[in-house]
C-alpha cells in the first residue's frame, strides 16, 4: 500500500511546473553516510547510509523515497521511507532515519521544550529539549559545517512493571541546508548498563541512481542472510523497488 501511495504521488504531482532548484533540494542519487563508534570499543565502528532513490518537486515541497542501510548483528538491514519536505525546512513522513533530529531542529535558539507522558502498563516518561545555538560551526570527517543547529535531548523513562528507570541523552549538531545531523553524541543508561557513543557524517554526495540502487541491493543480500523475519522483509523491499521501476531488468 505504501508503495502504491508513493507511486500515485509521483504521477499526480504536476511535472509541468518549472521552478528554480533550491540550494538544499534533494535529488535522486544523493547519499549521506555516518560512522558510529562506541566509547567502550574504539576499534569497533559501524556505518549508516541514506540514499535518495526518487524525488519529485511539488510547488514549494518535494516528495522523496529514501533507503536507509543500517548495521544489524553481523549484517545490514534496509528500510524504505517516504518523506515530504520543504527544502531547508522540516520533514514529515514515515520510515526515515534520525526522526528526532528533524523533529526539533527548527525551533528558535534558546527554546526549551518539555514533554511528559504516561503509557499505562508501559510506565511513564519525560523529555526535555534545549536549543543551544542556531549558528554553530563544527568539523567532522565529511568537512566543516557552518550554521548548524546545536541542541540537546534528555529523556527519562520508568517501567511500570519492573520499576526500573532508564535515561538517554543526545547532543546533536544538525545542518538545515544539508538536511541531516552531522554529529551526534549519546549516552544511554538502562538496566545497570551505560553506553556512550558518537556518530559523525563521513561522506556525502551524488551517485547515479543505478549505483545507489546497487548499494541498496548489496545490503539486501546481507539482510537475507540474517534469516526470518529479515529475509522475508528483504524480499518485500525488493518487490517495492521493482514496482517503482528501480531494479535493473533481468
Amino acid at each position: 500500500m505504501k508503495t502504491v501511495v508513493f507511486a500515485l504521488l509521483l504521477v499526480v504531482i504536476p511535472c509541468f511546473l518549472v521552478v528554480s532548484q533550491p540550494p538544499c533540494q534533494w535529488a535522486p542519487g544523493m547519499y549521506w553516510e555516518w560512522r558510529e563508534v562506541l566509547s567502550q570499543s574504539t576499534d569497533a565502528e559501524s556505518f549508516t547510509a541514506v540514499y535518495v532513490l526518487k524525488s519529485e518537486r511539488w510547488g514549494d515541497y518535494e516528495t522523496d523515497l529514501l533507503a536507509t542501510v543500517r548495521p544489524y548483528s553481523s549484517g545490514e538491514i534496509v528500510q524504505l521511507g517516504v518523506v515530504v519536505r520543504e527544502p531547508c525546512g522540516p520533514v514529515r513522513g514515515f520510515g526515515f532515519w534520525a526522526y528526532n533530529a528533524h523533529r526539533w531542529a527548527y525551533y528558535p535558539e534558546g527554546a526549551v521544550i518539555g514533554e511528559q507522558w504516561q503509557g499505562g502498563g508501559l510506565g511513564e516518561g519525560s523529555l526535555r529539549v534545549t536549543i543551544i545555538e542556531r549558528e554553530n560551526v563544527i568539523e567532522v570527517p565529511a568537512g566543516t559545517f557552518e550554521n548548524c543547529v546545536h541542541f540537546v535531548l534528555a529523556s527519562e523513562h520508568q517501567n511500570a512493571n519492573t520499576g526500573e528507570s532508564s535515561f538517554e541523552r543526545e547532543e546533536i549538531w544538525f545542518d538545515p541546508f544539508l538536511g541531516w545531523p552531522v554529529r551526534q553524541e549519546y549516552e544511554v543508561s538502562r538496566a545497570g548498563l551505560n553506553v556512550h557513543g558518537t556518530l559523525e557524517l563521513v561522506s556525502y554526495g551524488t551517485l547515479t541512481v543505478e549505483v545507489a540502487v546497487s548499494r541498496v541491493l548489496a545490503a539486501l543480500e546481507e539482510m537475507e542472510t540474517l534469516g526470518d523475519p529479515f529475509a522475508r522483509k528483504a524480499q518485500e523491499v525488493r518487490g517495492q523497488l521493482q514496482s517503482l521501476g528501480l531494479l535493473p531488468e533481468g
